[in-house]
């Protein structure tokens, strides 16, 4: 007896039988609810809240079956005998606080057969009124969850499992991600430093470049000085503040392109200040911005030099869209005549021209369509060959 009660005496259990007689005596033999109860294989127990302890005074075959024990082992005991060390505490009190409170309940608690071995029991309690509404009885089925509980107490542990699996594998993920997330800082640091470098040397190059422009220089040097200062001036933009700080690595091509032809159309007061820009969000490798500063250098200045008889506020219309997996760049006016432009393509250098395509992949072409010409530049968005 795990709650330290001593058991019946043997008035208490005669008592309990006597009862049990006149409880048999109330329902004949072919009851057909007496025979129900008898047969099934559910294991029912009545009990005698009038006699002391509520003993039991009726147990059907299936709890004897359930237990292990027999009839006369059963009857005139109060059911804490097959409670055990492992029995809930907390499940007990609800029971004896139903009894007390003359009410329904349902509990899971371990209970132990006559050999000792546990079973989980589903346990339903419930008050049984005579016509007055006094108590009379408790009728009480038990059930065997064992392989319920089993299947529970797996599930709980699989659980168990699959939370740790997850904290582990949100740890990894953490740890990779934090580690990941250094590099590319490292990373990004190096390209910035290298960039900030190569800047400096750009600047102090173009420096000297515009010392020897403020000297007598004939007309083809001075030409040929002022050009390769553009030059340098555009390769510097090409590396001031390019880096996307969510793809790095990467550089946004439209806004690239109104850093650099803003810069360009400063020395060309006759053009608009602000061209029309038709322009989709599109990220290159950061290896690919000097090249594209560099065509763009050409191309732009081709077009709105040597242009006397232009009028003021004269456009340039710029687009950068993708097609086929390609990044297709135009620079074009409505402003120039056919023959004006094309002067102006061929003004580029072939040299120069070789080596943007070559550096980009790309195709360049001189552009004449719907009264605007100008030039077309198609590159691959990730490598590829040439062509449109």
């Amino acid at each position: 007896m795990i709650d330290g009660r001593k058991p019946p005496t043997g008035r208490q259990i005669s008592d309990a039988k006597v009862a049990e007689q006149l409880l048999y005596s109330q329902h004949a033999i072919g009851d057909p609810f007496a025979a129900a109860i008898n047969g099934t294989r559910m294991a029912m127990i009545i009990t005698g809240p009038s006699e002391q302890d509520n003993p039991i005074i009726f147990a059907n075959k299936a709890f004897c079956r359930l237990t292990g024990y027999d009839h006369d082992e059963i009857i005139g005991h109060n059911c804490r005998f097959i409670q055990g060390p492992d029995t809930s505490r907390r499940a007990v009190e609800r029971i004896s606080q139903a009894i007390r409170r003359e009410e329904d309940v349902h509990v899971e608690l371990v209970n132990y057969r006559k050999d000792g071995t546990p079973f989980w029991n589903s346990l339903f309690l419930s008050p049984v009124r005579n016509s007055e509404g006094e108590v009379k009885f408790f009728f009480g089925s038990q059930l065997d969850v064992s392989d319920k509980k089993q299947t529970e107490f797996d599930l709980h542990s699989v659980n168990d499992e699959l939370r740790e699996t997850k904290t582990l594998l949100e740890q990894q993920i953490d740890d990779r991600t934090g580690e990941l997330m250094r590099l590319l800082s490292q990373r990004s640091r190096l390209i910035n430093e290298l960039d900030h470098r190569v800047k400096n040397n750009l600047q102090l190059i173009n420096s000297l470049l515009g010392f020897e422009l403020r000297r007598d220089l004939g007309p083809e040097a001075r030409e040929v000085v002022n050009r390769l200062h553009q030059r340098i001036d555009a390769l510097g933009l090409a590396h001031k503040d390019q880096h996307n700080k969510e793809a790095i690595g990467y550089f946004r091509v439209d806004t690239f392109v109104r850093i650099l032809v803003s810069k360009v159309l400063t020395n060309h007061p006759r053009w608009h200040s602000e061209p029309t820009y038709r322009m989709e969000e599109v990220l290159l490798p950061i290896g690919k911005a000097a090249p594209l500063a560099l065509a763009l250098n050409e191309f732009v200045r081709s077009l709105v030099s040597n242009t006397e008889d232009i009028v003021d506020g004269a456009k340039l219309e710029i687009s950068a869209r993708t097609q086929n997996e390609k990044l297709v760049i135009d620079v074009s006016s409505a402003d120039l005549t056919e023959a004006r432009c094309r002067r102006a393509f061929d003004g580029i250098e072939g040299w120069t021209m070789r080596l943007i395509e070559r550096q980009l992949e790309a195709r360049i072409e001189f552009t004449d369509m719907d009264g605007h010409c100008g030039v077309k530049l198609a590159m691959p968005l990730n490598g590829g060959s040439h062509g449109d």
